[in-house]
């Protein structure tokens, strides 16, 4: 699992530590804030040191070149320099692991000023970008990101899209279609059935897959095709569909060193999710938070970004009636007058400070109380 992630002259950010909690972390700002770049640039790295897991070879060309890859595919700038903040010339994203290490990723805006040898000839292949971090490799969770827009019609045929021509999509989007794709397995874990179940109550019925590779929900009034169904309950339903294929399940058995339990953790995903509240109703968003919990207290460990309130207040509603509280962390993300995000960390809500995000749902309910008390005391 991921301990922190430290941003340091990347984007909006000119120097930001966030300190994960092990179950559930929630970022809240305005828009504009870095709530996804952060996101973002979480994913690229955590899936760049997937794709080395299990390769015989480490190099510094190698990595440079996988991060590159994931950067370009999750920001999709003209070039990797258009990171850096200005006016620094040189970025940097540190991933830290809690069991062991750190994975350190830098973009120079100048290759030149970087020492003769190796060093500079992989960054200079890798649009400025290098990694000086351990050559064993560090061993996190397998990053699984959602976006906010409609991934629905992901499948087969956006795979092959994608690996064949220049589409302006997210590399994330990418790794989401192979995952459409897959045929579901035999049996889900106990708690992961649980999960399945709140998904497929809020559908009115289950996720199948016809032979052409077409979701459908198989409603009491008969199937519906993916595209058939409301915006919000797409959302549910590509879920499901995930769940059903292994996406969190532990798939990979690598074992590393004497610890013969090491495997089961690394993997399971790290739940990346943007606005996982996008077309939802409030009836629907009380079912999401049980959703997002019940992920959470399996054991997936989960990041999320989000603007809505009542999203929020679910989810705290359902913490409080817990037993056993999952462990969460609250980032507030502040943009200052100089440009620069401020990130505040609470493990409560109630620790972060005033949060425009948030206080504008609020003074709108006060403005409409009001409004109301002052019209029926006219009426009176």
């Amino acid at each position: 699992m991921v301990a922190s992630l430290h941003l340091s002259q990347f984007t909006v950010f000119e120097d930001v530590r966030l300190d994960f909690a092990k179950n559930l972390n929630v970022f809240l700002g305005e828009n504009g804030s870095g709530k996804t770049h952060a996101l973002k640039a979480l994913y690229a790295v955590l899936a760049a040191e997937e794709s080395l897991v299990g390769s015989a070879g480490r190099s510094l060309g190698g990595l440079a070149e996988l991060l590159r890859s994931e950067l370009q595919g999750a920001f999709r700038p003209a070039t990797l320099r258009a990171l850096i903040r200005r006016p620094s010339e040189v970025a940097q994203v540190t991933v830290a692991s809690r069991r062991a290490g750190q994975s350190i990723v830098r973009i120079h805006r100048v290759v030149d000023d970087l020492p003769e040898g190796p060093i500079r000839d992989a960054a200079r292949d890798a649009d400025g970008v290098y990694a000086p971090t351990n050559g064993s490799g560090i061993h996190f969770a397998r990053p699984l990101y959602l976006p906010p827009t409609d991934f629905a019609a992901l499948g087969p045929a956006f795979a092959a899209l994608y690996d064949a021509s220049v589409v302006p999509f997210d590399k994330s989007w990418r790794a989401l279609a192979g995952y459409v794709a897959l045929p579901p397995l035999r049996e889900l874990p106990a708690g992961l059935a649980g999960v399945l179940h709140l998904l497929e109550d809020a559908l009115g019925g289950p996720v199948q897959t016809t032979p052409s590779g077409t979701l459908v929900v198989a409603g009491k009034d008969g199937p519906v095709e993916l595209p058939m169904v409301s915006e919000g309950l797409k959302k549910f339903a590509v879920l499901a569909h995930l769940l059903k294929v292994g996406a969190f399940t532990d798939t990979r058995t690598r074992r590393i060193g004497d610890i013969a339990d090491w495997h089961r953790e690394l993997a399971r995903p790290i739940l990346l999710w943007d606005e996982p509240e996008a077309h939802l109703n409030p009836r629907l968003l009380r079912k999401l938070a049980r959703v997002i919990v019940a992920l959470a207290d399996y054991g997936t460990p989960i990041v999320l970004a989000t603007h809505s309130l009542f999203l929020l207040r679910e989810l705290h509603l359902l913490q409080r009636r817990s037993d056993a509280p999952l462990a969460t962390r609250y980032f507030g993300f502040e943009r200052q007058a100089n440009g620069s995000v401020f990130v505040e960390q609470s493990d409560h809500l109630e620790g972060l400070g005033p949060l425009a995000a948030l206080d504008e749902e609020v003074a709108q309910a006060e403005r409409y109380i009001d409004d109301e008390l002052g019209a029926g005391d006219a009426l009176a």
